[in-house]
């Protein structure tokens, strides 16, 4: 009987460190940066969700696709898609891609804004040039 009480007792404190150490779902309180297919994590499969939206070959009925990958403005283009790979890439990420938003209503992160200059310069989200050999 003592036994019995043991285990019991021993399955009711798992299922509470289980109820407190449950981590925050996509659908839930919170989303990933950049995540657009809303699987968790940031892959090339977010990019060409994206890609897919834009080319009106994918629905996003609930907005979900737009919210979670809209990482460069709040209106999703094919910016986000480029930003995302770039991410993957391992290029220096400035739009926070991959981190946890809690609240569902927050502004994707704005680029910083640079000050003019005379010379012309190059878009800071286009890919360098490597010429063929």
């Amino acid at each position: 009987m003592r036994m019995k009480r043991l285990i019991t007792a021993a399955l009711c404190l798992l299922l509470l460190l289980s109820l407190f150490t449950s981590p925050i779902s996509a659908a839930g309180t919170g989303y990933i940066r950049g995540d657009a297919d809303g699987d968790g994590s940031v892959t090339v499969i977010d990019a060409t969700v994206i890609q897919k939206l834009l080319a009106s070959l994918k629905d996003d009925p609930d907005g979900g696709i737009t919210r979670r990958g809209s990482v460069t403005s709040e209106k999703l283009t094919i910016t986000d898609a480029t930003a995302i790979q770039r991410y993957l890439a391992h290029f220096p990420d400035r739009f926070g891609i991959g981190e946890l938003v809690e609240d569902m209503t927050e502004a994707p992160t704005q680029a910083p804004t640079q000050a003019p200059t005379s010379a012309p310069t190059r878009d800071p989200d286009e890919l360098p040039f490597v010429p063929a050999r």
